[in-house]
């Protein structure tokens, strides 16, 4: 009687070679967007304080009223408790506008990374007199 031998089925060095090669372009690539992810985040962060500060300055304004704001434009100034943060500001009434509306105009402004990232936010208030 003659036996037929089975071959042996695995994995040849050549194969497992390709397969981590393939494993290691995948992977690298996917380390890749880490620091992309880190970076937006970091962007995020900063645009959503951003907008607070800005927010805040508006609610002050508003808290001022109609009648004690100016028309006028105010440049660098700083946001307390912070040195990364600055802004302008530009209030103007009249031209297209009409009458008893004022525009407020902010600019944030902040450093990252030895970047400058600005913002601008713009409401509008009226006179609500009678």
């Amino acid at each position: 009687m003659i036996r037929k031998l089975k071959k042996a089925r695995g994995f040849t060095l050549l194969e497992i070679v390709i397969a981590l090669a393939i494993f290691t372009i995948g992977l690298v690539g996917l380390l890749s967007l880490f620091p992309v992810a880190f970076q937006s985040s970091k962007r995020a962060t900063d645009l959503t304080e951003a907008t607070i500060y800005a927010q805040e300055i508006i609610e002050d304004l508003k808290r001022q009223g109609y009648d004690n704001i100016t028309d006028g434009t105010t440049t660098d100034n700083s946001i307390s408790g912070t040195s990364r943060f600055t802004y302008d500001k530009i209030v103007t009434s009249g031209g297209s506008l009409p009458s008893g509306l004022r525009k407020i105009s902010i600019t944030m402004k902040w450093t990252e990374g030895g970047k400058i990232y600005d913002e601008d936010f713009v409401t509008y208030m009226a006179d609500l007199t009678p």
